[in-house]
């Protein structure tokens, strides 16, 4: 339906998983979990009210638009932002990051061994 909004606690992918988001989508408790190989999130925008945690040792790839309302925590795997990714607390990578579309981070970025590129 149009002008829909979903809600879901945390986002678990399986390898070579993709997920289509209509409108809009909250994650409450801001835990997206990529185990192994790689899945991608796509379309509309994701919201996470408080500290987003990517968990894993798989890739995500993001072409959603992400609002984020603390810090982005990369504390595992990788994540390719290829849209919007607004961070308004901190980034801490952990792992790596590559951007290629727009981020823009309200606090500091934090990286300790680990690969951060921008395209």
């Amino acid at each position: 339906t149009s002008n829909a909004a979903n809600t879901v606690n945390s986002l678990t992918f399986n390898p070579s998983s993709s997920l289509e988001v209509f409108d809009q989508l909250t994650v409450t408790s801001g835990n997206f979990n990529v185990s192994t190989g790689s899945a991608v999130l796509n379309g509309g925008v994701v919201i996470v009210p408080g500290t987003f945690n990517l968990n894993g040792r798989g890739t995500l790839t993001v072409g959603s638009e992400m609002v984020i309302g603390g810090n982005a925590n990369i504390n595992g795997g990788s994540i390719v932002i290829n849209g919007p990714f607004v961070a308004l607390g901190g980034m801490n990578v952990h792992s790596s990051v590559t951007v290629n579309g727009e981020a823009a981070i309200g606090g500091d970025l934090n990286t300790d061994a680990s690969t951060v590129t921008v395209n």
